[in-house]
């Protein structure tokens, strides 16, 4: 991959890959097929592996990616199109007519039609690339969903756009989507097989038996962050369910203050909730803050 301007912040740097990955051909072999189409969508949990097997196609095909981690902040038209537009102009950073629409100082007002504009002043080039836009979940505002299509169609076809997602794939992008079942990976398809958890753990000097392997598989579901705390835990044993809980609450739960204790316990009665029911039940004002915390960590 292409070195990063010295312009472009953390937002566009994706986590590193772990020193020792899962061997997941198939996986592989279907985010290749997914991407044929130059569309694909990832829906599923936090801690389901998306960004890593992500990372791991770009690794392995070679596209030079433009990665934009979102977050809350960038949920309005002129900043989450800012982002966009930067990315696209870390690509050809020596394009002074891209960098002369990024630098106007009109762009906020007007930042759709910018960004069509900056669209335009791509030179054309023969490399492979992948436009990335990580907990997409986080952009809600409608305006951006409506305006949002535009901007891809108008994206050179040796791009191929990836969406992260917690939630489902927003109407106004169900036109990209040719078929489902090729262009929507979901959980079900990131997690892991019981043989996929044996060669991992084989890499990690972690030799299982069978049974040991399948109880894995059980106490996890195939769960990408589940696998990889077991795995660095080191503690595999076959056993009922209460072994897993055992090893969650060594790794996790004594590490917590009472207070987020009591806040996950209090919570724990209801399957859903918002930040409000979260702050009835708790009686905690900072509810939506702990959440977000939960969630950055991949703790809920």
């Amino acid at each position: 991959m292409k070195a990063s301007p010295v312009f472009l912040s953390d937002k566009f740097t994706p986590a590193q890959l772990p020193e020792i990955c899962a061997p997941r051909k198939s996986l592989l072999t279907r985010f290749d097929e997914a991407a044929e189409d130059g569309f694909v969508f990832v829906s599923a949990q936090g801690g389901s592996g998306k960004t890593v097997t992500t990372l791991l196609w770009l690794d392995k095909s070679g596209h030079v990616p433009v990665w934009i981690g979102l977050d809350h902040y960038d949920n309005s038209l002129s900043v989450f199109y800012k982002l966009l537009a930067t990315g696209l102009y870390s690509l050809q950073p020596d394009n002074e007519n891209m960098g002369r629409i990024l630098t106007d100082a009109a762009f906020s007002a007007t930042p759709v039609e910018h960004t069509v504009e900056l669209l335009s002043e791509l030179r054309p080039e023969t490399g492979r690339y992948a436009m990335v836009l990580d907990d997409f979940h986080l952009i809600t505002n409608s305006e951006i969903s409506k305006s949002l299509p535009m901007i891809l169609r108008r994206l050179p076809h040796t791009f191929t756009v990836f969406l992260l997602s917690r939630g489902e794939i927003p109407p106004e992008l169900q036109p990209f989507v040719r078929d489902k079942k090729r262009n929507v990976i979901r959980r079900e398809d990131l997690r892991f097989t019981e043989a996929e958890i044996r060669q991992y753990l084989n890499k990690l000097g972690h030799f299982l038996t069978p049974d040991e392997t399948k109880f894995v598989y059980m106490a996890t579901d195939g769960w990408a962050i589940g696998v990889n705390a077991i795995a660095l835990s080191g503690k595999i044993a076959a056993g009922s369910g209460e072994d897993f809980a055992n090893f969650f609450e060594d790794l996790a739960w004594s590490a917590w203050d009472g207070e987020l204790r009591d806040f996950c316990m209090r919570t724990s009665i209801t399957d859903e909730f918002d930040a409000e029911l979260a702050a009835a039940l708790s009686g905690r004002e900072g509810a939506r803050a702990v959440m977000e915390d939960l969630s950055r960590s991949n703790s809920f």
